[in-house]
C-alpha cells in the first residue's frame, strides 16, 4: 500500500486535500509547491518518512532508466529540494494551474 501527500476527495467533489502532506502553499502562479510534511510517519519496518524520502521518490520517478508508469504524470516537475526534515520544494516546469492539477504523489521507503 501507498500513500501520497495529497489525495482526492472521492466523486463528485474531487478536491486536493492532504495526507502525508500536513500542508502545502502554492508559490509563482502555480510553478513552486512547498509541501510542508505530516511528522511522526514510519513506514512498516520502523524507518522514518520525511521530505529526504518524498524527493527520492518523485527522483527515482523522474529517472528514465527505471521506466516508472506514472512517469508522464510527473514529468512536468523540475526538481525537488529538501528544505529541512519535513518540508521540501517542488519546482514545476510551467505553471500548474495553482495545483488543482497537481498529480498524487506516491510515497514508499527508499531503504
Amino acid at each position: 500500500m501507498y500513500n501520497s501527500l495529497l489525495k482526492l476527495t472521492p466523486p463528485p467533489e474531487l478536491t486536493i486535500v492532504p495526507e502525508l502532506a500536513k500542508s502545502w502553499e502554492v508559490l509563482d502562479a502555480g510553478k513552486t509547491y512547498v509541501f510542508h510534511l505530516e511528522e511522526g510517519v514510519t513506514f512498516h519496518d520502523g524507518t522514518e518518512f520525511d521530505a529526504q524520502v518524498a524527493k527520492w521518490n518523485i527522483d527515482r520517478i523522474l529517472d528514465p532508466d527505471v521506466k516508472a508508469w506514472v512517469r508522464p504524470f510527473y514529468e512536468e516537475i523540475d526538481q525537488v529540494e529538501v528544505v529541512d526534515q519535513y518540508t521540501c520544494v517542488f519546482r514545476a516546469k510551467v505553471a500548474t494551474d495553482s495545483g488543482r492539477n497537481l498529480p498524487p504523489i506516491p510515497v514508499e521507503g527508499c531503504h
